[in-house]
């Protein structure tokens, strides 16, 4: 199997039940407990057995209780959606397409070699400069909408301090921040011509029901 050429995904387990399959089997038993909660500690050895015998008889909700959280670096954004996204009973944190502005050069490149390899990088490409030159086509338009909206901050003869977030602030760092708005609100529309390949890093959480399924 050919690898790729963009740097290796990286997936680390973050967090983790220390003993899923113990917590599954005092959930299960409480189930039918007529003594209240029965904890793990109460779970005997060789408890795996008995751990796939309730999951063969069908008895899975027990696994849902049991999360395992991952953070997945060079990952592309395709596969967050197609894979990650595709299976119920999820939390994904992944950073912000509207907020963090794309790098060029940040997604996955497949073994391709030659004219192939070519090609795919210059369309690449174009949807990076295109991804760029749109960002600069909008601002001046969403700086008229925010100049329309906010214009009591945007005068720069108006030598007052505004509350902000519960802080006096100066005139100029008060435009400076709607200068970030700006640009960032830009960005969220230019990101629909992004590559499908772009890389992304996130936290990713499932319970042991979705990962044995």
């Amino acid at each position: 199997m050919n690898e790729f050429l963009s740097p290796p995904p990286v997936v680390r387990l973050e967090k983790a039940f220390p003993e899923a399959f113990k917590n599954m089997i005092a959930t299960a038993r409480t189930c039918y407990s007529s003594r209240g909660i029965i904890h793990e500690e109460a779970v005997t050895d060789h408890y795996e057995r008995l751990a796939k015998s309730i999951y063969k008889a069908g008895h899975h909700t027990v696994l849902q209780h049991a999360y395992f959280q991952f953070s997945l670096t060079n990952v592309s954004r395709y596969f967050v959606w197609s894979f990650l996204h595709s299976h119920p009973y999820y939390n994904s944190e992944q950073v912000s397409q509207r907020y963090v502005a794309i790098k060029p050069d940040n997604f996955v490149i497949p073994p391709l070699n030659g004219k192939a390899l070519e090609i795919y990088r210059n369309i690449v490409n174009l949807q990076m400069q295109s991804y760029n030159k749109l960002i600069e086509l909008l601002y001046p338009h969403v700086k008229r909408e925010y100049e329309r909206r906010f214009r009591p901050y945007t005068r720069p003869e108006k030598k007052k301090k505004y509350e902000l977030l519960q802080m006096e602030l100066p005139l100029n760092r008060i435009v400076k921040n709607l200068e970030k708005g700006v640009i960032k609100k830009a960005q969220e529309i230019a990101r629909y011509v992004i590559p499908i390949g772009a890389f992304t890093y996130l936290y990713h959480t499932i319970n042991a029901l979705t990962l044995f399924r």
